[in-house]
C-alpha cells in the first residue's frame, strides 16, 4: 500500500484526520501531496520526494477527490 503525506488543507478537503503511520518500503518511494485552487476551481499537486516526478490533477469535484 503506498502512503501518500498531505498538507493539512488536503485533509481537511478529504475530511481525515492526521495519523502517524510508517511508511512500508515501496519501490515507488514516499509522496506529498497539496491542494490549491486556480480560478476557484481544485486542483491537487502530488510530488515523489526521491525523484521529483509531479503529477498535476486540475479541476477536481468534492465526489472524485474521495472516491465517491
Amino acid at each position: 500500500m503506498q502512503l501518500i503525506k498531505c498538507t493539512q488543507k488536503l485533509l481537511k478537503e478529504l475530511q481525515q484526520k492526521p495519523t502517524n503511520q510508517v511508511p512500508l518500503k515501496s519501490n515507488l518511494g514516499s509522496w506529498h501531496a497539496n491542494i490549491f485552487h486556480i480560478e476557484r476551481r481544485k486542483c491537487v499537486l502530488v510530488t515523489n520526494d526521491l525523484t521529483l516526478y509531479t503529477m498535476f490533477i486540475p479541476y477536481l469535484k468534492k465526489g472524485i477527490i474521495l472516491g465517491l
